[in-house]
């Protein structure tokens, strides 16, 4: 009776064990502590149903609970979540086993047996889940150091892991039906087979960090041209102050002699046509000068474009990502948003192109919105790519990606979507602290 509650309570401990694998390896918008206590227990029930009615490979399905509760709850990508949990999966079920075969040999070695059946199996078991409980704590490390490979290099490996998955299973087959004398080849067996599935996944973090590596070269090549181009914007709106500056001294020297000469109401009249052309040129203030000269450009090209521009005023003293960074996102974001306007075959008269920031407690939002073609507008592998054709200007497909590396970059994190014939953009940043922010 104390046993079986002792096997009970270790179940228990696997089924936490499991749940801490699932909650620490992947994203959540929330907890759930009912799916975690159901998880725990699913996984606990299922292992104590086995103790009274074992029957081969069912012990499996205890893989499936975890992965029920992370593809449903978990907000990353689903291929990502299959890859890891095979991974934990297979080093599982060989960690649970190779332990066996580790307490067999000392009393064939050295002729002095555990001095009881009960002993020898409570040393095991105790064992066996502190293994467990750290090599999960190292692949959810090793998982947090991971960026996003894509979709044919995950493929790739996960064949090669469910063929391991497969050779464990027969192995673990034939283990049980072979004599004691033969533990020795199981065991370096199985010790071959934690190797190898150990180095694949480091194999699979150096995949991934060679296409984070070639993600920051793409995004910085952006970020230069971006900056390029916003250079020559300044300079552009710099020459246009001067030169408004320049006109204005004209027209003081025009109102004077009116006023002198024609009269009130001519001066009058002079006077709300200059007033009406600066109307047109109204200032964008936000409190950070960069991001006010690349609205005021990005809003005198839309105009040249025959497109309006809403923006929501928000104060942007306190920006949450270096200005660079800042400007960066917004830029791309209405690049974006103009060329997805000039893309409708025929558009509507003055399309508007709306712009919001906004903040919740230590959350930044900003939010872009234009009108679309959906026919336009090009997905590839759940990622929005780009419209232009192989022989227009401009670097491809950069825009939006770079927008998504700098808010990984920062912690936060951008979406895209399109709903009818209207392209939204939503990108959320936390306000970081300062050594976080130097790492950006």
């Amino acid at each position: 009776m104390v046993w079986t509650a002792f096997e009970i309570a270790i179940n228990c401990v696997q089924g936490l064990l499991i749940l801490m694998f699932v909650t620490q390896c992947f994203a959540y918008e929330k907890k759930h502590p009912l799916a975690d206590a159901a998880l725990v227990l699913s996984c606990a029930g299922l292992l104590t149903f086995l103790l009274f009615h074992h029957k081969p490979f069912v012990d499996q399905l205890i893989f499936v609970f975890p992965a029920i509760y992370a593809l449903t709850l978990s907000s990353e990508r689903k291929i990502s979540i299959v890859y890891w949990l095979i991974v934990m999966a297979l080093l599982f079920n060989l960690i649970s086993v190779v332990t066996y075969p580790v307490f067999e040999l000392p009393p064939q070695i050295t002729h002095v047996p555990f001095p009881s059946v009960h002993a020898e199996r409570f040393v095991c078991i105790i064992v066996t889940n502190i293994a467990l409980f750290a090599v999960l704590k190292l692949l959810i490390q090793i998982k947090k150091g991971c960026s996003v490979p894509g979709t044919s290099s995950y493929a790739a490996f996960m064949i090669t892991l469910s063929a391991a998955f497969l050779v464990e299973e027969s192995l673990y087959s034939l283990f049980l039906n072979v004599s004691d004398e033969t533990i020795v080849p199981f065991f370096w067996a199985y010790i071959g087979l934690i190797v190898f599935t150990m180095m694949t996944v480091l194999l699979f973090r150096m995949v991934s960090m060679d296409a984070d590596r070639k993600n920051r070269y793409q995004t910085e090549i952006a970020m230069l041209s971006l900056t390029r181009q916003h250079q020559q914007e300044l300079s552009q709106m710099y020459e246009d102050l001067t030169q408004r500056q320049h006109d204005y001294k004209h027209h003081l020297q025009t109102l004077q002699e009116l006023v002198t000469g024609s009269g009130e109401s001519t001066a009058k009249a002079y006077l709300e046509t200059v007033l009406k052309d600066t109307d047109a040129e109204e200032m964008i203030v936000t409190g950070n000068p960069g991001v006010d000269a690349l609205l005021a450009a990005k809003r005198r090209l839309m105009r040249e474009k025959g497109i309006a521009f809403q923006y929501s005023p928000y104060p942007l003293a306190e920006l949450p990502l270096p200005t660079a960074d800042f400007c960066s996102i917004v830029g791309n974001l209405l690049d974006n948003a103009i060329e997805g306007v000039q893309r409708i075959p025929d558009r509507p008269r003055n399309p508007t192109i709306h712009l919001t920031f906004s903040r919740s407690w230590n959350m930044f939002y900003i939010y872009c919105e234009n009108p679309c073609d959906p026919s336009s507008i090009t997905a590839s592998k759940g990622r929005f790519v780009s419209s232009k054709k192989k022989d227009e200007p401009g670097l491809h497909g950069i825009g939006l990606h770079s927008i998504e590396a700098i808010a990984q970059r920062a912690e936060g994190r951008a979406e895209f979507g399109v709903e009818g014939d209207v392209f939204h953009a939503k990108v959320v940043v936390p306000y970081l602290n300062a050594e976080k922010r130097e790492k950006i």
